[in-house]
């Protein structure tokens, strides 16, 4: 007899775990109930694709995007809502929940969060030729960014780390990707009536060396993920010019679009990087060389 179908909050009640194990998606690695995995969804060599167990949310770092188990499936299985809803109804595919003892379990181990030990300048110098192997001069590394000191459980690690609006860093290093709570959009006011939109901070770094310091006047918001893009609404209303350097990809595409719905002025330079993921992969790709005539676009 057929299952009666699920709801929306029935669905997501199914363990995300689980739910990638009958996909064929096995995780790379885990720690406590963080779950990493390459991402289902951008070619990647390092696991950047993070399942939360205790909260059954997931978010993938190649593109910010993240949610729900619904929010996995309707991209993963490019189907409608309903569509999804029909499938994990059906008892051929039914994913079974979590037993008790995966409940216990879950419960009993600690997400081992992000804990900022210290704030530094930059001074590691494995950190300052990260930056610079991004293309990143170090006098622009250094008025915007720290060296960070954290923990993951027991075990400690450093990064270069971007503070946030609220006191959270985004933190990078050559073989790590995270961000501290609270996660947030970074706001960097400088009086100016242009607003210069990025998604992440290398990004914004890699704009300010290779414009001219006419653009360094400008007001920028880096959204450290296109999740937080709707905190920054206000912002981006209340800008005369807004020009957006977003990643080449669809979330980069339609958060642009938002964007000139929130602001008519706004505008979408991804042209001048088409066949690079972002601002920072065509400068690393180009190596250090200063890139002309582009502030004359802005």
């Amino acid at each position: 007899m057929k299952k009666t179908k699920l709801n929306c909050q029935e669905a997501k009640q199914i363990d995300l775990v689980n739910y990638l194990a009958r996909q064929g998606l096995k995780p790379s690695r885990i720690s406590g109930n963080i779950y990493w995995y390459l991402s289902p969804f951008n070619a990647e060599k390092s696991a950047s694709f993070k399942i939360d167990r205790k909260r059954n949310t997931w978010y993938d770092f190649t593109d910010g995007n993240g949610g729900t188990l619904i929010d996995f499936a309707i991209r993963f299985h490019d189907c409608t809502i309903a569509e999804f809803l029909n499938l994990v109804s059906d008892p051929a595919t039914v994913v079974p929940g979590r037993t008790p003892q995966e409940r216990k379990q879950i419960e009993s181990v600690p997400n081992n969060p992000i804990v900022v030990t210290k704030v530094t300048p930059l001074l590691y110098d494995v950190l300052v030729a990260y930056v610079k192997s991004r293309g990143i001069p170090f006098h622009l590394a250094d008025e915007y960014c720290k060296q960070v000191h954290f923990k993951i459980g027991d075990k400690p690690y450093f990064a270069v780390g971007f503070k946030n609006n609220s006191g959270g860093y985004e933190v990078r290093n050559a073989l790590f990707k995270g961000s501290s709570s609270p996660k947030d959009i970074t706001n960097i006011d400088n009086g100016s009536n242009t607003l210069v939109v990025f998604e992440g901070f290398f990004d914004f770094l890699t704009y300010r060396a290779i414009m001219d310091e006419r653009a360094a006047k400008h007001n920028f918001l880096i959204l450290n993920s296109t999740t937080l893009l709707s905190k920054a609404e206000e912002i981006i209303k209340s800008h005369k010019h807004v020009h957006c350097y977003l990643d080449n990809n669809k979330t980069g595409r339609n958060a642009a679009k938002q964007i000139r719905l929130w602001n008519k002025s706004a505008r979408n330079f991804n042209r001048l990087y088409k066949n690079y993921a972002d601002l920072n992969e065509m400068r690393c790709a180009f190596g250090n060389v200063r890139r002309k005539g582009n502030a004359r676009s802005l």
